[in-house]
């Protein structure tokens, strides 16, 4: 991943992610900010970015395959499984 890359992810987490405003928390607690990841890597160019990204961390670690909760860690082991196969060293999602 290039140093634009990693520019742009952060960009995108920024613009997209980190929500500013009143919100109720799961737990009822009351925040002024909120991080929903998903606002990127459900997009296009983001999904392809965390991909890429975790990839990058994952790719020299032997693992054996990708996974996590299911519907946050959806986009996010879709996106490394595609990108795996694309770099030519695939690494399976669960």
């Amino acid at each position: 991943m290039t140093l634009e890359q990693r520019k742009r992810f952060l960009e995108l987490v920024k613009e997209r992610a980190l929500l500013r405003g009143d919100f109720t928390l799961a737990s009822g607690a009351k925040s002024s900010y909120f991080f929903d990841l998903k606002m990127v890597t459900l997009s296009p160019e983001g999904a392809y970015l965390t991909g890429k990204l975790v990839f990058e961390l994952l790719r020299e670690s032997g693992v054996d395959a990708v996974g996590g909760l299911t519907l946050g860690a959806d986009p996010i082991v879709t996106a490394v499984a595609i990108v795996s196969h694309l770099e030519g060293k695939p690494i399976p999602a669960l």
